[in-house]
């Protein structure tokens, strides 16, 4: 019966062990979000890019995100997070989401609106739509585009043509060139809006270094390379269970010295 009740208290005392050996495990874990509330593509995007830099990135629904359509989050290691941060200002993420028709003309409109509301609401929406569409190809980190429509109004009294709408195109993409043609940026907002001419648009383009991709940064936990984020990881599991294995075997040997000193005892009053 001592015995029996020596050996509960020792593997209850283990079992304590072990569950605060799990929970520092668990803090080595930790995992902090660098992006809150975004659309799945734009989770999707960054994932991707993270990975490219070989860093270890999730993606998790964001309960908090707010209205308009599921959000996501995105998490990284603690010791991620900086080099996270950089990687995504590389790459132009999050990209600003521009309205477009939907958003300029779905928001509740006023009572009566004037030809100028109007005409800027139009305005609106066509430069979101071309923003998206050029945002859309390879190697374009961001674009603004900004329309001015011309008006009735603005014809000169001496009969001559009314000046004709005009566009302005900022476009920053990776690398040294222009991943899309200024030409035929010009053509393609031009067709985008009536009477407009390609040499009424003007293009203004922005160049950044492409990030640097596929370096894992890998670290050393004795002979086991892995990637920097995990590196803490690997360590908590291994302390944890270097640290269980010792405990358990300390408690085996407890227990078998007092079961040979409880079984020595009545040898020795039998001899008495």
């Amino acid at each position: 019966m001592i015995v029996a009740g020596r050996a509960r208290g020792v593997r209850a005392r283990l079992g304590l062990k072990t569950c605060a050996l799990l929970a520092i495990g668990a803090a080595g874990c930790a995992q902090v979000p660098v992006l809150q509330g975004v659309a799945e593509v734009e989770a999707n995007r960054a994932v991707a890019a993270l990975d490219q830099a070989g860093i270890a990135a999730r993606k998790e629904a964001d309960e908090g995100g707010g209205t308009g359509g599921p959000q996501f989050r995105v998490v990284v290691g603690t010791e991620e997070v900086a080099r996270s941060v950089t990687v995504l200002h590389g790459h132009g993420l999050p990209r600003r989401e521009e309205p477009g028709f939907a958003e300029s003309y779905g928001a509740q409109p006023s009572l009566v609106q004037s030809a100028s509301e109007e005409r800027a609401r139009s305005a609106q929406s066509v430069a979101g739509e071309l923003a998206r569409t050029l945002e859309s190809m390879d190697g374009v980190l961001d674009a603004r585009v900004h329309v001015a429509l011309a008006s009735a109004e603005d014809r000169p009294l001496d009969g001559r043509d009314a000046p004709r709408p005009t566009a302005s195109v900022l476009l920053r993409h990776i690398g040294a060139r222009s991943p899309i043609d200024e030409g035929a940026i010009r053509r393609l907002v031009a067709a985008s809006v009536v009477t407009m001419r390609a040499d009424d648009v003007s293009v203004v383009t922005v160049s950044r270094p492409p990030p640097t991709a596929g370096e894992a940064r890998l670290s050393y936990v004795g002979p086991i390379a892995v990637a920097r984020g995990s590196a803490s990881t690997l360590r908590a599991v291994l302390a944890g269970s270097i640290a269980v294995n010792v405990a358990l075997a300390a408690g085996l040997a407890f227990m078998a010295l007092r079961k040979r000193k409880d079984d020595d005892e009545p040898e020795g009053d039998a001899k008495r």
